[in-house]
């Protein structure tokens, strides 16, 4: 499951920054892609082969799942101004900013409360849902979010 959650990363990276090349094209960037884009050989293999299980609806839907990301973040940012300090990204791999340093607290509210987000910075929290996620998995985590502003004091 890692090695082809990492393809997934690696594929939905680069269809974000490039238009989506030949699979052996592909495989040769993601050898040579700087951090973070850089992958190994396991991780390019198991990117080759999720390319040839996808399909342009499939692609679609991710980009249909960053916008409904997109929009459900910005949501919550706009009706928590004070908590927020801004929103980033791009397709599913979002970001948001908080106003004060409190991410690794955020995010421990939210996994309290079932949902997975990141803290890759004191002031950052990060989305990155699955390919399998639905638009109500979406709406479900914008709930949480709005949850953990409303009684983890971040407000």
């Amino acid at each position: 499951p890692n090695a082809m959650m990492a393809a997934e990363m690696a594929v939905i990276r680069l269809t974000h920054v490039a238009e989506l090349p030949a699979p052996e094209e592909l495989v040769r960037r993601l050898s040579e892609a700087p951090p973070p884009f850089a992958a190994g050989p396991v991780v390019s293999i198991a990117a080759l082969g999720v390319l040839e299980q996808m399909t342009q609806d499939m692609f679609d839907y991710a980009d249909s799942l960053g916008e409904s990301l997109r929009a459900g973040l910005q949501e919550v940012a706009d009706q928590f101004p004070d908590a927020f300090a801004g929103l980033r990204g791009w397709g599913t791999l979002r970001q948001l900013v908080l106003a004060k340093p409190r991410a690794r607290r955020f995010r421990d509210d939210c996994l309290n409360r079932g949902l997975l987000v990141d803290a890759p910075a004191d002031d950052v929290v990060a989305f990155s849902p699955a390919l399998v996620a639905t638009e109500a998995d979406v709406d479900e985590a914008m709930n949480v979010v709005a949850e953990v502003c409303m009684d983890g004091g971040f407000l």
